[in-house]
């Protein structure tokens, strides 16, 4: 509760102790302001105070004393007492019009806190209080006041005259009125204690409990929220005043409640689950003494809470009983396979909806213990399983259903291990493998076991392993004689337990790790042949040189026992003693066990060569690079007359195959040469030696050397300046063609040695010249000399050949051909061949004229030999573009430097552009005096889109000039240039023609014939029908209307665009139609042409037309959109007709008694109003004019949206007149389908 506000300020010394007083008290009071739970303000009011004669003075449990002269409160009249004991006063009322906020008794906080006696105690205490018969002074408004707190907190309260001392000296005459007004309070509550307190039990007899735990206790209002489906309980009245008196009212509920003498029982069904029921019973009172039920709770100006006194009502009690439908609980275990608890498994319970979608109901986390789900509906349920604690698989999900019964429910779920097995085995036996050692880690790295392997399966912790989670066997040593694993052994452990075809007996997934063993041998072999040498003693030796190993080498390799071998040690070969014929090797072989991925597996070998005692002549040229093909010959004798061994040499050494003798000197002389060699004619010679060192092995070589054949081409012009480019042949002494060389501009090119012969003659050819450069005027001959020392003598080593070549010099000039000036600004291209298209091709050249000749030749380098194009690609303004192709060809040879000259000419451009009709005639305005407007656009260079397109000029059929010549001379309006792709679009036609296509000109000039463009536009007159008809396509021109005057349907043609933009019909009008003209009636059809424009928008509208008829659509078009160009209106037929019927609804046809009688009937047009007095007559008629069935047709008579009135005007003898009259409302247009009739009966 809020603290209550301080006191308004008293005025003057006087007041200063009451002052202190007040506020000591308000210190240690119960001062919490009450504040309503809602808005809900019943009104703004005043409270009326008045003061008494009598103080009051509190002595609370807290040993609060104060003092304050009492005021009493009213509210419209009735008292108001304060139902705060604690609150204090003073101040509160010193006055009257306090403003207060009146509440309804629900609102107030305090009120709703007390139970049902305490409210109907202070309810009679009010009555029976103050205003009661003669109690009407202020003890009695005291008296009333202290019953009202005794019955909510007693408090010691002391009454006293004002300015009399604190003795209470009042206290017992108000005591004495309290007493007496509490009397009556006794005696109206004995008179009516005819209530019904209940006692609530189950089906066995005993007390119940609310979910909280808390026992339901007896009551005249009970709450009871855990009610078990199918379950009967009893509500017992403890008065037993049930069994004489009351009624059961069941409020919504779906439950049984039978009331059997003193006891009510009601079951619980399945529907009540989670939703609270109440059973009511009325009491009514056992004498006719008033209630006051319906007191007023105010709260006053934030200072206190008030209760006024109520007005009386009819008695009645009530008691009420709320049960609210519960359920049992459902007690979830979640165990391994051996029945043991498992914590932190994370489950979610869910009910499975008709549907079979799911609502969440609970999720949780195991913790070793059964977890209870309390108060769980009847219904099916499953219970799925979201994350699996570490060393458990996944379970599938668990569905039941909860059934309606007071008992818990038990469910199980069991938990799998996850179950893994590691044996480690040799990969060539499939053994198992002991001495590795081996780490389970994570898919991070992480190291979470490690075992030295034993030869048996190691169980893995299963604690270690979480479902979904990837884990690797990692080998981190190995024994003797194994390669180390790479690779790790991944696995990845699934969330739900794999299948039986994938686990052991057991459950457990076998994991299988295997190793390779190290496979290592030794070889030796010759050198050269690379063939297994047999007798040489070897010895194997570890890295501390202790010998492991050794043997004598067979002609088959010798595998090393692999368990001699550690990997990662280094181990040498050596070789002891060498075999016959063989040098000792040199070089012992080392070799380190490692664990590369592509050795584990295959078989390492270690090899050790061997070299055979031999000599081996090497033929090479002047740079050392091994020489093939040259004829050689071994002599035992200075003057090389006994031969011994003759070979041709390779890109090898030769291994002399003769038995050569220790310490005899041998001669090597050359035969014969290759190509491009000379033939050396120096004798090499060599003497014999043995040894065993390397050193004296790289001896046995024998070098012969041989000189190539070098001579130079280089190109130059007149000048002296190296060219490149130019393909030069050298031909032999028959003129056959060797090779080509291109010459370089940086330095002399060798021509190909391979080419030349010593002692041969050649020629040199330019084949293909320069861009830019003439051929030469003759080959150039030489002859290479036979050997080398005769070179050396010619001083002919190396040899360079000049060509020359002369520049080639063109120019090109363009001229006006009437005039022979030059001319500027026009662009040419030059082109390698003919058929030039100047739009896609790319010209090797293009260049823009100017006064002065344009030297070709210094921008291009033309060809020897070649022929070329020249075209025009742009012209300048007022000049055609010359389509013409002028070429030349350059020779291939000249004598002197001249330069050539091409000239190229263009002619100013003429252009003619006429409008005529179909038939040719020349047009200049339509009937109206209308001209056509014709407008020239650039297009540039497209005819596909003309959005881009640039306007030039407008050309107007009235101008004079265009009248007297009979064309337009189009370089007067606007400036052309040749080449350049125009578009002639008639922009506006006259009314009464169409409109011509777009014309797409290109202005050029064959540099022969002088012509005139000329383009022609042409436009036919337009030919529009106008029809009106009726539904059925029948021709319609008149119409003798009801008054008997023929006339004609009126057509209007309006011009769209205007009516759309704002302007009136008369505005927009462009011709009216009269289907009775001479011209329609004689033709059939109205010839509108010459009022239409090709490209405008129009409506077609009737705006006269007879009875009888609909009038027509309104009809939109476009000329160039017209059908067969005709523009056909369509009026249907006004149909409707009349019946005359007897009392029986039968038809009355044509005549009753005799000819001359019948019924006649008279057609009004009401005019749109009420008033008959105001309608015209239109039509008369009788049964006389009625068909088949008695139907009498009047729709001629009638107009669409209209109003009309039949009156029956006679009726012949034995007939009374029909009442009131028959009214018809015509609707607007609208396609009729058959026996679309507006039918009418009176």
């Amino acid at each position: 509760m809020k603290n209550t506000r301080k006191g308004r300020h008293l005025r003057g010394k006087a007041l200063l102790k009451r002052i202190v007083l007040f506020l000591t008290a308000l210190l240690i009071a119960l001062t919490t302001e009450i504040t309503p739970s809602n808005n809900s303000v019943i009104a703004e009011t005043s409270i009326d105070k008045v003061a008494t004669d009598y103080i009051q003075y509190i002595q609370g449990d807290k040993e609060l004393s104060t003092s304050f002269r009492y005021r009493m409160a009213f509210y419209q009249g009735r008292p108001a007492y304060c139902f705060q004991p604690y609150e204090a006063m003073a101040g509160t009322f010193a006055g009257s019009g306090t403003t207060a906020a009146v509440y309804g008794e629900s609102t107030v906080e305090a009120w709703n806190g007390w139970n049902e006696d305490t409210r109907l105690k202070l309810q009679l205490i009010t009555y029976y209080g103050y205003g009661y018969e003669n109690r009407n002074d202020q003890l009695d408004y005291l008296a009333t006041q202290e019953a009202i707190w005794d019955a909510i907190a007693p408090c010691n309260v002391f009454w006293d005259r004002v300015n009399t001392s604190h003795s209470g000296s009042m206290n017992s005459e108000v005591d004495r009125r309290k007493n007496a007004i509490v009397a009556d309070v006794d005696n109206w509550l004995k008179a009516n204690s005819r209530t019904v307190v209940w006692h609530v039990t189950d089906s066995s007899g005993n007390a119940v409990y609310n979910l909280d735990g808390t026992k339901v206790e007896d009551g005249r209002e009970i709450n009871f929220d855990n009610a078990i489906i199918g379950e009967t309980y009893t509500f017992t009245d403890v008065n037993g005043n049930l069994s004489s008196d009351g009624s059961i009212t069941k409020n919504e509920f779906d439950g049984d409640a039978e009331k059997n003498g003193n006891t009510v029982q009601i079951t619980i069904d399945k529907d009540d689950y989670n939703v609270t029921k109440s059973v009511e019973v009325n009491c009514k009172g056992a004498q006719d003494l008033p209630n006051v039920g319906n007191s007023m709770v105010l709260y006053a100006a934030s200072y206190q809470n008030l209760i006024t006194r109520g007005t009386p009502r009819t008695s009645s009690y009530r008691s009420l009983a709320k049960i609210t439908g519960s359920n049992g609980n459902v007690l979830i275990n979640k165990t391994d396979e051996s029945g043991n608890p498992v914590s932190n498994a994370s489950l979610t319970l869910y009910r499975v909806n008709a549907n079979g979608s799911r609502t969440d109901i609970e999720y949780f986390t195991t913790d070793g213990t059964s977890h209870t789900v309390k108060n769980v509906q009847p219904g099916n349920y499953v219970l799925v399983e979201n994350e699996a604690p570490a060393g458990f698989y996944k379970t599938d999900p668990v569905s039941f259903e909860v059934k309606a019964q007071k008992a818990d429910q038990e469910v199980r779920m069991t938990e799998p291990q996850i179950l893994y097995k590691v044996l480690k085995t040799d990969k060539n036996t499939g053994q198992p493998l002991a001495g590795v050692t081996l780490q389970l880690q994570n898919e991070n790295g992480a190291i979470l076991d490690e075992w030295i392997t034993d030869g048996d399966y190691h169980y893995i912790n299963p604690s270690l392993l979480e479902t979904g989670k990837t884990y690797k066997i990692h080998e981190v040593a190995v024994p003797y004689g194994y390669y180390l694993r790479e690779s790790d052994v991944s696995f990845t452990v699934s969330a739900y337990r794999p299948d039986d075809s994938v686990v052991d007996e057991n459950g457990y997934v076998s994991i299988t790790v295997d190793n390779t063993r190290l496979d290592y041998e030794v070889t030796k072999v010759d050198a050269e042949t690379g063939e297994y040498v047999a007798g040489a003693k070897l010895k194997l030796v570890d890295e501390n040189g202790n010998e492991i190993d050794s043997w004598i080498t067979e002609k088959k390799p010798h595998k090393i026992d692999y368990q001699k071998l550690m990997l990662g040690c280094t181990y040498t070969v050596v070789e002891t003693e060498a075999p016959e014929g063989y040098y000792l090797s040199g070089e012992p072989k080392s070799f380190t066990v490692s664990n590369y991925l592509e050795n584990v597996g295959l078989t390492q070998t270690v090899e050790m060569t061997d070299r055979p005692i031999k000599y081996s002549v090497l033929k090479v040229d002047e740079n050392n690079v091994p020489l093939a093909g040259v004829e050689l010959g071994l002599y035992s004798d200075k003057d090389c007359r006994n031969l011994i061994e003759r070979w041709t040499t390779t890109q090898n050494a030769h291994v002399i195959e003769a038995d050569l003798q220790n310490e005899n000197t041998y001669y090597v002389k050359e035969l014969n040469t290759v190509k491009g060699y000379y033939l050396n004619d120096e004798v090499v010679s060599f003497k014999v030696k043995t040894g065993s060192s390397l050193e004296q092995m790289n001896e046995r070589t024998v070098v012969v050397e041989n000189f190539g054949i070098h001579y130079y081409v280089e190109k130059r012009d007149e000048n002296g300046n190296r060219i490149a480019g130019a393909t030069i042949q050298l031909k032999d002494e028959n003129g056959r063609v060797l090779t080509e060389i291109v010459s370089s501009d940086a330095d002399k090119v060798e021509i190909p040695k391979e080419y030349l012969d010593g002692g041969k003659g050649y020629t040199l050819h330019e084949s293909v010249s320069v861009d830019g450069y003439y051929y030469p005027k003759d080959d150039i001959t030489f002859t290479v000399p036979s050997t080398y020392g005769e070179a050396k003598k010619r001083k002919q080593e190396s040899f360079v050949l000049t060509v020359v070549d002369n520049t080639i010099h063109y120019s090109v000039v363009k001229k006006d051909k009437d005039t022979g000036a030059y001319l500027s600004g026009v662009t040419l291209g030059l082109y390698d061949h003919a058929n030039i298209n100047v739009e896609t091709d790319t010209p090797l050249i293009a260049w823009e004229t100017t006064d002065e000749p344009y030297m070709l030749s210094d921008n291009f380098k033309l060809k020897a030999g070649a022929t070329y194009y020249i075209k025009e690609i742009k012209s300048v303004d007022g000049y055609y573009l010359n389509t013409e192709t002028v070429s030349f060809t350059v020779p291939n040879t000249v004598y002197d430097n001249t330069v050539m000259k091409v000239e190229y000419t263009n002619k100013k451009i003429e252009w003619h552009v006429r409008k005529v009709d179909d038939q040719g005639n020349l047009l200049t305005v339509n009937e109206q005096g209308q001209p056509f407007k014709l407008e020239i656009y650039d297009s540039n260079g497209t005819q596909d889109n003309t959005d881009d397109d640039v306007l030039l000029t407008t050309l107007v059929t009235d101008d004079a000039e265009y009248k007297a010549k009979g064309y337009f001379d189009v370089p007067k309006y606007t400036t052309l240039v040749g080449g350049i792709v125009y578009r002639v679009h008639e922009a506006e036609a006259a009314d009464g023609y169409d409109k011509d296509t777009d014309k797409y000109v290109t202005l050029t000039y064959d540099g022969v014939n002088d012509t005139v463009e000329l383009t022609t536009v042409s436009d036919k007159p337009l030919n529009i029908h106008l029809k009106k008809v009726d539904e059925n396509g029948n021709l319609l021109s008149t119409y003798r209307g009801p008054d008997g005057i023929e006339q004609g349907f009126i057509l209007a043609i309006y011009d769209r665009d205007l009516l759309n933009n704002g302007a009136s019909e008369d505005d927009a009008l462009v011709a009216t139609v009269d289907t009775s003209s001479p011209e329609y009636v004689q033709n059939g059809y109205a010839d509108v042409s010459r009022y239409l424009n090709y490209s405008k928008n129009y409506l077609c509208r009737e705006i006269g037309y007879p009875y009888g008829y609909y009038r027509a659509k309104d009809y939109e078009f476009t000329v160039n959109s017209l059908v067969d160009g005709e523009i056909i209106m369509t009026d249907p037929t006004l149909k409707a007709q009349f019946r005359k019927e007897d009392e029986n609804g039968n038809p009355i046809l044509a005549e009753y008694a005799d000819n001359d009688i019948y019924f006649q009937f008279t057609l009004y047009d009401t005019n749109g109003t009420d008033e008959t007095s105001d309608d015209t007559p239109i039509a008369l008629f009788s049964t006389k004019d009625a068909g088949e069935n008695g139907w009498i047709s009047i729709g001629q008579y009638m107009q669409e949206v209209h109003s009309y009135r039949i009156a029956e005007t006679y009726a012949p003898d034995g007939f009374e007149y029909a009442t009131g009259n028959v009214y018809i409302n015509t609707p607007g247009y609208y396609v009729e389908s058959e026996g679309n009739v507006i039918n009418v009966k009176i």
